[in-house]
């Protein structure tokens, strides 16, 4: 058994996710990095996420490397999903990017992606699950 702290003094983490390779990706909210650590708690690489990405909540790898991640600020005005390649350019994004579109996405914090690409995310303020297709493009709400 591995006993790690994985959070910082400055920060704490938001939540981890697991891998094809059953390797932990781990969303550390005030850093704007992603960690990824092997199953015995090494870390393997610290991932900086693009300047456009601010308080990640959740974060998951896809099956082409690509990253997916919710993320959100009250003060920024910014509730979005991303998906970011292994280069960390900013691809495809879906929420609000101004305070005008609050309500589009509010608090994204969780996320699942099934076999066919469809995204879901867990909408915490407004108290409901949207689908999304694999661009990133809303389809219905699933739960609410």
């Amino acid at each position: 058994m591995v006993i790690r702290k994985w959070s910082t003094e400055e920060d704490f983490e938001e939540s981890l996710s697991l891998t094809c390779e059953s390797t932990i990706i781990l969303a550390l909210h005030n850093e704007n990095e992603l960690h990824e650590y092997s199953p015995d708690g090494k870390l393997i690489r610290k991932i900086c996420l693009p300047a456009e990405i601010c308080n990640p909540m959740h974060a998951l790898k896809l099956i082409n490397d690509d990253i997916i991640v919710s993320h959100g600020s009250r003060r920024r005005g910014q509730h979005r999903v991303c998906i970011v390649d292994s280069n960390k350019k900013l691809l495809k994004s879906f929420g609000s990017e101004s305070m005008k579109n609050i309500n589009l996405l509010d608090c994204p914090s969780h996320l699942a992606v099934d076999r066919n690409g469809f995204v879901m995310i867990a909408d915490q303020r407004h108290s409901r699950v949207l689908l999304l297709n694999s661009d990133l493009v809303f389809q219905k709400v699933m739960l609410s």
